[in-house]
């Protein structure tokens, strides 16, 4: 019995490592797609402009990628 609580309480504590690990890695993704969307739009040059749009929406995809696959994963 004792041992079952002690991988309880690994897994737990795993869980809640990686669960924090994973909500850093979306709000870097989120601060960066901001970061872009800033930059976009102080940008004045039309490729400089366009460029950065790319990488804001090259974040978002990967953002929403990121989250539907945890989704899944939690599902499961």
């Amino acid at each position: 019995m004792l041992l079952l609580i002690k991988n309880d309480e690994r897994l737990m504590k795993y869980t809640e490592n990686i669960s924090n690990r994973l909500n850093d890695l979306l709000e870097k993704t989120y601060d960066a797609e901001k970061g872009y969307k800033l930059a976009a739009d102080e940008a004045k040059a039309p490729y400089v402009k366009d460029f950065l749009k790319d990488k804001e929406k090259q974040r978002l995809k990967r953002q929403r990628k990121t989250t539907s696959r945890l989704w899944l994963r939690i599902e499961i």
